[in-house]
């Protein structure tokens, strides 16, 4: 599975994300902890190894000192880790860093076998994998056989069950053309998963609301009252990516596209293009949407495209449907002149914006090591 989410516009369009959460997960103590409930009191950072420095006063920004915080895991079946998320428990009265992972046997090949897989740490960087992992994997023949991506999932505690969505997708060799959708499962523990029969839920080739096509899934957000609201792309053909919010039904099976997009793409440069991965948390009476907004496309053949030079941007919201981009936009968290960020997952903890962004980590000599980073933002300073 590649980090980079991937665009159809012959007459078709769409591809790729992340987050996360998990349950039963093995310790390095070796003893099975059943985590149940969030704590959102915790506050990870006082328990990290290394301190934060501030990175940029004017956005409220701090790093990690010691990024990136999570890469590859060394396992066999998917080496190559794409989109991540994160969320943060309370055990014994200490934080567990729970993460879900979509990974690839081969880097950059978004025809290589994929998986998912999910790990636990109790410093927020040294990481043990779940030892069923991976906990989904592709299977022959489906229709999301040749790659997953756009990962996201959300704990829906109405229903006392996750939430994951994903764009899956299949290459056909002898046509050269891509078939492309979203996906749901659901799942009591974060562990077993249950794809839904109705799968692809949404569909790349289909026309939606007259004159769109959907692109891949941002975030999930789920209510306080009970629902779940999805973000995802959507364009005329051949235009740049909107986001649309959407209404799960209860199955998951219905997804209820509003007419008009909540943030358009543009016309600032940084988001010209589109829209390609977004996480929603809410502090106080504010919703805070960070997105990841690409001003430029690689074509990578078959009719398909991915986007390019993206950035971390953010919007704010009373409503969580009507946004306003922030002016400090584009955030200055990128590491690379060529803007190399796939990602977000976000968390409120602590009084915190909590942001584990994925980004290029390459040394001199590679070209791409993907990996995770950790940064904080104090909503108050925003």
């Amino acid at each position: 599975m590649n980090a980079t989410p991937l665009a159809l516009w012959s007459a078709k369009m769409n591809t790729v994300g992340r987050l996360s959460i998990g349950v039963m997960l093995t310790l390095g103590c070796g003893k099975e902890y059943d985590i149940v409930a969030i704590a959102p009191e915790v506050d990870p950072g006082d328990y990290m190894d290394c301190p934060f420095s501030e990175l940029d006063e004017a956005a409220a920004i701090s790093v990690y000192d010691c990024n990136p915080v999570f890469d590859t895991t060394d396992e066999s079946w998917g080496s190559y880790v794409g989109s991540v998320g994160f969320y943060t428990n309370l055990v014994l009265g200490h934080p567990v860093y729970q993460i879900w992972y979509g990974a690839s046997a081969a880097a950059d090949d978004y025809l290589s076998d994929w998986g998912v897989g999910s790990a636990v740490s109790t410093n927020g960087t040294d990481w043990d994998p779940h030892p069923r992992n991976p906990l989904l994997s592709d299977v022959s023949g489906a229709w999301d056989e040749d790659g997953m991506a756009a990962l996201q999932v959300v704990r829906d505690t109405s229903k006392d069950r996750y939430v994951m969505a994903y764009q899956g997708y299949t290459f056909d060799d002898w046509s050269e053309t891509w078939s492309i959708g979203v996906g749901v499962a659901s799942s009591v523990d974060g562990i077993s998963w249950e794809r839904s029969p109705d799968n692809p839920v949404l569909n790349q080739q289909t026309v939606y609301n007259g004159d769109i096509y959907i692109t891949w899934p941002f975030s999930l957000y789920a209510g306080e009252g009970g629902g779940v609201t999805a973000y995802l792309g959507g364009a005329q053909l051949g235009e740049a990516v909107d986001m649309y919010a959407v209404q799960l039904s209860e199955d998951l099976a219905d997804w209820d596209i509003m007419d008009e997009p909540v943030i358009e793409a543009g016309p600032e440069s940084y988001d010209q293009q589109g829209i390609s991965d977004a996480s929603v948390v809410k502090a106080g009476d504010t919703y805070y949407m960070f997105y990841v907004g690409f001003s430029d496309w690689e074509d990578i053949g078959g009719g398909a495209r991915s986007p390019k030079q993206s950035t971390l941007n953010l919007a704010t919201s009373r409503s969580g449907i009507s946004w306003e981009k922030h002016p400090a936009n584009p955030l200055p968290v990128h590491l690379t002149s060529d803007r190399e960020i796939t990602a977000v997952a976000a968390q409120v903890l602590g009084g915190q914006v909590h942001l584990w962004v994925t980004d290029n980590y390459a040394s001199s000599g590679d070209t791409r090591h993907t990996a995770v980073g950790y940064y904080l933002i104090d909503p108050e300073g925003l």
